[in-house]
């Protein structure tokens, strides 16, 4: 039996001419609208803009975190990512392969590379399944196996690489904890040895001292395995903790995008200095601006013309209610949708 950290050597193309793919995801315009109807008839009265031209892209073997307040279109994005949501208009390149032109058949081979972690670790598991099941049932699913009980050695291995005993493998998830539930979410997830992962609020439903050995969990696993995972939180902290750059997300559009410790140190953006003025500091004597944002976020369904943000921010120009913003390189591989970094 291979060791779970074992990879299958895939033979070098000698071909010369063949392109070197350095991002493993590149998103382009992605949006995802909801359609929301009224009337007798049900007929489509507007859209709730969930994810309006996303553009991001992610290295190989690097933890790229997706930052925003809630209901921004953070877990929407992900699950359209791996078209979990057909996307509404633009483009997922998965290693340069479109997502969108590929067969039903061909996306669900893909799957296999491609898995998701989601925030509720009780709602993703089958309360009716045992763990083994749970753990095995993508072998089975994607005909590695044919019974169940021919993947018992790599759930046992999984399970001990996520932290879990054996023993664990008869249980039933309302006989464990939330930590440990999630422990089983992960080993799930690397059943078919995925090369990108989409973790949606991991580690948001436990308890601090929990996230910090799923969070050093993870970052183990990627550090072995080569992973390539999208982190979607709403705390920063956990963001700066584990996250190699950083895209913050803001009525679903990206507002900022650069690497971790740059953007902690000065950020660019007015809302990402508003969500990080927000962050608790652990020296008491450094005192730091708290920055208060005007009202509540907009409806995704009727977002302000212009800049999104404008209606909530301090620094905000004339040109800001009129003409929205794009996501432009100011440099040092930072990018900014804001007219004051726009000269």
């Amino acid at each position: 039996m291979l060791d779970v950290f074992t990879r299958i050597q895939r033979p070098v193309c000698k071909n010369k001419r063949v392109k070197i793919v350095n991002n493993i995801i590149e998103t382009s315009n992605l949006k995802k609208y909801f359609p929301v109807r009224k009337g007798l008839f049900s007929k489509v009265a507007s859209y709730v803009k969930a994810v309006d031209g996303l553009n991001i892209s992610i290295r190989k073997t690097e933890t790229y975190g997706l930052i925003g307040e809630s209901g921004c279109g953070k877990s929407t994005a992900g699950r359209t990512i791996l078209h979990l949501l057909k996307p509404t208009e633009g483009k997922v390149l998965y290693e340069n392969k479109d997502l969108s032109e590929l067969s039903h058949r061909k996306l669900n081979d893909l799957r296999a590379e491609i898995q998701m972690v989601f925030q509720d670790p009780f709602a993703s598991l089958n309360p009716r399944m045992k763990i083994s099941e749970i753990v095995g049932e993508p072998l089975l699913v994607h005909k590695r196996v044919r019974r169940i009980r021919q993947s018992m050695p790599k759930v046992y291995e999984l399970l001990e690489t996520c932290g879990l005993t054996s023993h664990y493998a008869d249980r039933y998830p309302h006989e464990l904890s939330g930590g440990q539930r999630q422990r089983v979410v992960i080993a799930r997830a690397l059943a078919l040895d995925p090369k990108f992962i989409v973790c949606d609020e991991p580690v948001s439903a436990l308890d601090v001292s929990i996230q910090a050995q799923i969070l050093k969990l993870l970052k183990n696993l990627r550090e072995k395995l080569g992973l390539t995972y999208l982190f979607i939180t709403h705390d920063l902290s956990v963001a700066k903790h584990i996250s190699d750059r950083i895209g913050i997300m803001y009525l679903g559009k990206i507002v900022e995008s650069a690497e971790s410790t740059a953007l902690f140190r000065k950020p660019l953006h007015p809302y990402t200095e508003a969500l990080l003025s927000a962050v608790p500091n652990a020296d008491p004597d450094r005192k730091k601006k708290r920055i208060i944002l005007a009202g509540d976020p907009p409806s995704p369904m009727n977002p302000p013309e212009g800049c999104h943000f404008h209606t909530r921010c301090s620094k905000v120009l004339p040109v800001c209610s009129t003409l929205a913003p794009v996501l432009r390189d100011v440099g040092n591989g930072r990018f900014v949708a804001c007219h004051l970094h726009h000269n």
